[in-house]
């Protein structure tokens, strides 16, 4: 783990965290007890900030400010018995949703596959504090995101369908609020480019806990 990403008074990032995982389930770790599972996962991620402007670097309590964002994992599982939990799952230390949900606008918990890689873009701009005292209240965030994202292989499906592979991408904007510093609440207007959405919507609205990275 490499992580030297800093956050100032202003809510502003900047710096890099990088992060490397493996997760190995031999058969003979007692692993029939739920379930067959005979499996590897290598997992990479990290991801980038860098400030753009502060409107009033001057000023304890921010007035406006922004910064931009990247985050770039790939995960990939191989085995003789993969979990349908690993398909459907981003590894590292903190399990992730899986391209359906790491790429924004698709159904959560959708494309299943053994290999996944995800690339989110924001650029994020902190508004004046809401309520509260400086650096300790209600701060709003706007967002704008583009995302991109790639599948292959699914060894749980059916035999034909298991080498599938294809190409995600969605952009959409949205509102965060950070409360209080203890953690964000977010609103996003999500826009699926490709594919289509497997309930057809070409517009989606969601809601969640934390930024997207």
């Amino acid at each position: 783990i490499h992580n030297n990403v800093l956050k100032n008074g202003h809510k502003l990032q900047s710096g890099t965290y990088c992060e490397a995982s493996a997760e190995w389930a031999p058969p003979w770790l007692a692993n029939g007890l739920f379930g067959e599972a005979d499996f590897t996962r290598l997992n990479l991620q990290g991801k980038l900030f860098v400030p753009v402007f502060d409107a009033r670097p001057e000023s304890r309590a921010n007035i406006l400010s922004g910064y931009a964002g990247t985050f770039l994992c790939l995960d990939k599982a191989f085995g003789d018995e993969i979990p349908l939990f690993v398909s459907q799952s981003i590894g590292g230390r903190k399990l992730k949703k899986a391209l359906g949900g790491a790429v924004r606008g698709f159904e959560k918990r959708s494309i299943d596959a053994d290999l996944k890689i995800a690339w989110n873009n924001e650029f994020r701009l902190n508004g004046p504090l809401m309520a509260g005292a400086a650096g300790e209240g209600i701060l709003p965030i706007i967002f704008l995101y583009g995302d991109a994202g790639y599948y292959k292989g699914f060894s749980n499906a059916p035999e034909a369908a298991r080498d599938d592979a294809g190409f995600l991408f969605s952009t959409g904007a949205g509102i965060a609020f950070d409360l209080f510093g203890a953690g964000q609440i977010r609103f996003t207007l999500d826009l699926p480019i490709y594919p289509e959405r497997l309930d057809g919507k070409p517009v989606h609205l969601d809601a969640d806990v934390g930024l997207q990275f």
